[in-house]
């Protein structure tokens, strides 16, 4: 026996074991010299293919949802937030429900003094606050905004009766400092 005929029926040998059994070629009963070097189970690559679909998926989600977030951002929303604060007012007015119009429309004037740079809006601020950084700030629309908010304090915290002529005025000291801009708060 030559020496590759040795080698051979050794390879075999070793091959035949059980270990190796998957790599013997079923139609000529000959072991494989160069079987596949990767071989998985026809279910796993099924399990491969969802696994990745769903990476791919989540992702795209992820993405999606972090794209419309930053688009969300990129909108002012007290743009809005002006206008319906606004239209809140001139509707609760025609209902002859002036105190909460008052409400309304004084909220509009914080949006607005917000959006001038003139206060830094907080939830636990107090409208005395509000006029002291307006008096740092913007010291000649002061007075006019003090006046404002203390009608605003008289009307919704005191319970002070309001009626139509006193709603109108209100109104007209409120547009006279903070006019309505453009088509975003009309």
């Amino acid at each position: 026996m030559t020496d590759l005929e040795e080698a051979k029926r050794q390879l075999n040998e070793i091959l035949s074991q059980s270990e190796f059994a998957r790599l013997r070629s079923q139609t000529e009963g000959e072991v494989e010299i160069s079987p596949p070097v990767f071989q998985l189970p026809v279910e796993w690559i099924w399990g491969i293919y969802l696994f990745i679909a769903i990476v791919i998926v989540t992702l795209l989600i992820y993405y999606g949802v972090k794209l419309w977030k930053k688009r969300q951002a990129n909108e002012d929303p007290k743009e809005n937030l002006g206008y319906s604060w606004f239209a809140k007012a001139q509707s609760y007015a025609l209902k002859g429900e002036y105190r909460f119009a008052v409400r309304s429309l004084f909220q509009y004037l914080l949006l607005h003094a917000t959006k001038q740079k003139w206060i830094e809006p907080h939830p636990a601020k107090t409208n005395g606050e509000y006029r002291q950084e307006v008096q740092q700030k913007e010291p000649v629309q002061a007075p006019p905004f003090s006046n404002i908010a203390q009608q605003f304090d008289r009307t919704w915290y005191g319970r002070e009766e309001i009626t139509a002529e006193k709603y109108s005025e209100y109104e007209r000291k409120i547009m006279q400092l903070a006019p309505k801009e453009g088509s975003n708060e009309s």
